[in-house]
C-alpha cells in the first residue's frame, strides 16, 4: 500500500510521510506507520507507568499491539495496563478513506443542492399566490362539499350579517358558525343536511340587511322571510381586531316536552334526537316522534330569528292507536297468564287466594272470568311527562280449589269483584304493573 497516494492528495506531488520521528497512531485499527523512536526526544516520564512500546516492538497496527489510551481522570486512579504516553510533537497521519465513500458523497450532495433549488424555485413561483382555506361554493343549494369552511373577513359590520344569511342560504353550516364570536359544544342540528331540510321545507329569502351608521356597531337591522313568515330583528354584531362578527349565529330549542326529557326520541329535520335542548340556525324544522307507541300534537317549528327564544309548547306527545293496542293487549295477556300460574299469590298479578283458616293445595287451582272482556273498551290515559299509559277496568272472576279443615275435606270456590288498574312505562311496553 505505500506506492498508493493518501486520498485527498494531489497527484503528481510525492507521497505523504510521516514527521520526522514518527508518529503515534491513537485509533484502532488504524492504517500502519513507522514505530514512534522511544523514549522521544525531550520526553520527561509522567507519573503513569510506560506503556509497552519499545524501538524492538512492533508497531500499533500489529495484532494486540494496540490498547486503547487512558482518557483523564483524577491522579490518584491508575491508567489500565497497556496505556502509552503519546510523544512530545508526535504527528497524526489521516485516516484513509475509501475514494468510493468520496464519490458518493460528492454524488449525494449534488442531489440535495439540486433539490434545494427546484424547492427553491417552487416557493419563489408561488410567493404572489394567497394560501387561503376555500370556502366551498353551492350555487345549487345542495349540500357543501366536506370539510370545515371559513367565513371570508368581514369588513364592515353589515357585512358580517349579509355573509350570515350568504351560508345559510347555500346551506353551509360551518360557515355561518365561522362567523360568530365562539362554536357550540353540541351540534346535533347545525350541520349543512339539517339546514338544506329546512330551505327545502321553507327557504330563508328576501334578505335585506341595513348598514348601520355606528362605527362601533352593536347591532345591525335585518328582515328576510322564513316561507310565509316574515321576520325582522337587530342582530348583535362585535369587532374582533380587524373583522366583524355575530354576537350569536345559533339559538337553543326547548325539546324537553318533546322528548319527555330525553326518554321518548324525537326525528328533528332527519336526525334522531333524545336530548332535552339543540342549537339551530333560524329555520323551520320538522318533528316526529321515533316510537310508533308516540306522536307529537305538532309537527313543525318555525325559529323566526336568534334573538327570541323558539316557542316549542305545541310539541306535545300524544298516545298513538299502536300505543293505546299495546296497553291494552299488554294488560289482558298479564291476565292470561297470572290465571295460569298455581300460586296463591303470584308476583305481578290482580289476583291471589287468602285460605284464611283453611288449608288447601295450591296445585289444584283453577280461574275462570266472570262475563265478556272489561279490557277491550276500558280506557287508557297517558301521562307525557313519565311516558306511563294506564287502564282500569272491573275484575271479577271465579276459582276453585282443593281444601280441608277441622270439618272435613272438599273444593272452595273463590270470587274476586274489584276494580284494578294496569300501569305500563312505555320505554318497557311489555311490563304491566297492577294496583
Amino acid at each position: 500500500m505505500s506506492d498508493q497516494q493518501p486520498p485527498g492528495q494531489p497527484s503528481g506531488e510525492p507521497p505523504y510521510q510521516p514527521p520526522a520521528g514518527g508518529w503515534y497512531d491513537p485509533i484502532p485499527g488504524g492504517q500502519a506507520g513507522a514505530p514512534t523512536p522511544y523514549p522521544p526526544p525531550g520526553y520527561q516520564p509522567s507519573h503513569y507507568q510506560q506503556g509497552p512500546y519499545r524501538p524492538d516492538q512492533q508497531g500499533p497496527d500489529q495484532p494486540g499491539a494496540y490498547q486503547q489510551p487512558w482518557s483523564q481522570g483524577p491522579r490518584d486512579q491508575q491508567p489500565p495496563a497497556g496505556w502509552t504516553q503519546p510523544p512530545a510533537g508526535g504527528g497524526q497521519p489521516p485516516p484513509r478513506k475509501s475514494s468510493t465513500a468520496l464519490v458518493l458523497a460528492l454524488a449525494g450532495g449534488a442531489i440535495a443542492l439540486v433539490l434545494i433549488v427546484i424547492v427553491a424555485g417552487i416557493a419563489i413561483g408561488r410567493r404572489d399566490k394567497p394560501i387561503t382555506d376555500p370556502v366551498p361554493s353551492n350555487p345549487s343549494g345542495g349540500l357543501p362539499s366536506s370539510g370545515l369552511s371559513t367565513a371570508p373577513p368581514s369588513a364592515t359590520a353589515a357585512d358580517a350579517v349579509r355573509a350570515y344569511f350568504a351560508a345559510l342560504t347555500s346551506n353551509d353550516a360551518d360557515a355561518a358558525l365561522a362567523l360568530g364570536v365562539d362554536r357550540p359544544d353540541e351540534k346535533a342540528l347545525l350541520t349543512s343536511a339539517v339546514l338544506a331540510e329546512s330551505n327545502r321545507i321553507a327557504p330563508i329569502r328576501d334578505v335585506t340587511v341595513t348598514d348601520t351608521s355606528d362605527p362601533g356597531g352593536g347591532t345591525v337591522s335585518v328582515s328576510y322571510r322564513i316561507g310565509a313568515t316574515a321576520v325582522r330583528e337587530s342582530m348583535p354584531v362585535v369587532k374582533v381586531g380587524d373583522e366583524w362578527r355575530l354576537g350569536r349565529t345559533y339559538t337553543w330549542l326547548d325539546l324537553a316536552t318533546a322528548t319527555a326529557y330525553g326518554r321518548n326520541p324525537v326525528v328533528v329535520n332527519k336526525v334522531r334526537l333524545s336530548r332535552t335542548t339543540a342549537g339551530v340556525f333560524p329555520g323551520t324544522y320538522a318533528f316526529a316522534s321515533a316510537s310508533r307507541y308516540t306522536s307529537l300534537s305538532s309537527r313543525s317549528v318555525t325559529v323566526a330569528g336568534l334573538t327570541r327564544t323558539p316557542s316549542t309548547t305545541a310539541l306535545r306527545l300524544q298516545l298513538t292507536k299502536v300505543g293505546v293496542d299495546q296497553v291494552r293487549n299488554a294488560a289482558r295477556k298479564s291476565v292470561t297468564s297470572c290465571m295460569k300460574q298455581r300460586k296463591l299469590h303470584p308476583a305481578g298479578c290482580p289476583l291471589g287466594v287468602n285460605p284464611g283458616g283453611y288449608r288447601v293445595d295450591a296445585k289444584t287451582l283453577r280461574w275462570k272470568r266472570q262475563g265478556g272482556d272489561p279490557i277491550g273498551k276500558a280506557k287508557v290515559r297517558f301521562d307525557a311527562a313519565t311516558l306511563e299509559a294506564s287502564t282500569s277496568f272491573r275484575f271479577r272472576v271465579n276459582g276453585t280449589i282443593r281444601c280441608r279443615s277441622s270439618a272435613g275435606s272438599g273444593t272452595c270456590t273463590v270470587r274476586i269483584d274489584h276494580k284494578r288498574t294496569a300501569l305500563i312505562q312505555l320505554t318497557r311496553p311489555d311490563r304491566v304493573y297492577w294496583s
